[in-house]
């Protein structure tokens, strides 16, 4: 909790629900890291993360947008100068809440 108290009230909490396509996703990224995890052998840390770098520890924000940036540029009609994580997870989330 923020320490000049909560910025929700109950009324406006809601907890979106996900697409069935997302679910899928999730659970092929989980395969996908299980796989990742047997390769790493001793210098995976089981830190219980969604979303982590090769050995199982945090992502930074640097290395993200790299990757981003990676992806974004071998997907066509997209343009990683155009493009930022935030403002593609901002579209995702217009989108869903139709």
């Amino acid at each position: 909790m923020r320490e000049g108290g909560d910025t929700k009230t109950h009324e406006s909490r809601r907890t979106p629900r996900l697409p069935e396509r997302c679910i899928e996703a999730l659970r092929e990224h989980r395969a996908q890291q299980q796989t990742m995890q047997a390769t790493a052998d001793d210098r995976w840390r089981h830190l219980n993360l969604v979303f982590c770098i090769a050995i199982g520890t945090e992502l930074d924000a640097a290395n993200v947008r790299r990757d981003f940036r990676r992806v974004a540029d071998r997907t066509p009609g997209l343009n990683s100068a155009e493009w930022t994580p935030r403002e593609m997870w901002h579209s995702f989330v217009s989108t869903a809440a139709r």
